[in-house]
């Protein structure tokens, strides 16, 4: 585990005050978002704001996984100034790279995500909160945890024309991948999916009876 020793290694040195040493080694070896995230945080303690962004920008491009500090960082900047408009920016980019804090099937978790939703459902920007859920349909990303948020925050008129769409996304990737067992053979196999989950827990929380069943019934 280079990562680590190497930042054992930076903090003995800074312990006995010996920064340059401590730079040295934090330069060093630099691979994932983490080791740019250390080096960039030596900056900001030096009072070097300038390098330390620089460094953060450079993780944020080069880094090859463990992002979560460096983008928490830029977001909290950002926060800083009331510009959201850089933190969808942010979002927009994690979600292009693959970097959410915890996988593209929880995209609600993400902590960027949940900053933006907090924002606009307090401005009722409604024409905002539809792009963050678009993004989370186009990205595959529906669950009752899509839902139930989108049925509160959401105005009657803005609900109906997002969940048709919703709803027709799950059952096509539903569609999709029963044609994909078909050509296997596997027709008369259970199946379930992430898709079917979700499909099947919305109608179950509409009470949809006669939709849940048509759902569940072959697997």
């Amino acid at each position: 585990f280079p990562s680590f020793y190497q930042g054992l290694l930076a903090n003995l040195y800074a312990q006995i005050g010996d920064t340059e040493a401590q730079r040295a080694v934090l330069e060093r070896n630099l691979t994932y978002g983490a080791d740019y995230w250390r080096l960039a945080r030596f900056w900001f303690e030096q009072g070097d704001e300038e390098q330390g962004w620089e460094v953060v920008y450079e993780g944020l491009q080069k880094g090859e996984g463990r992002k979560t500090d460096l983008y928490d960082a830029l977001q909290k900047h950002y926060l800083s100034h009331d510009d959201y408009d850089r933190i969808l920016e942010l979002f927009r980019r994690k979600l292009e790279r693959n970097d959410l804090d915890h996988g593209p099937r929880r995209i609600h978790l993400d902590g960027t995500y949940q900053c933006l939703w907090h924002h606009y459902s307090e401005e009722n920007n409604y024409d905002k909160l539809l792009e963050l859920l678009d993004m989370r349909v186009s990205n595959n990303a529906v669950e009752l945890e899509f839902y139930v948020p989108a049925i509160r925050e959401l105005t009657e008129e803005h609900w109906k024309a997002v969940e048709p769409r919703v709803i027709k996304h799950l059952q096509d990737r539903i569609a999709e991948h029963q044609e994909e067992r078909r050509k296997k053979g596997w027709v008369y196999t259970p199946y379930t999916s992430h898709e079917l989950t979700a499909l099947a827990e919305i109608y179950h929380y509409k009470q949809d009876v006669e939709n849940l069943f048509e759902t569940v019934k072959e697997n």
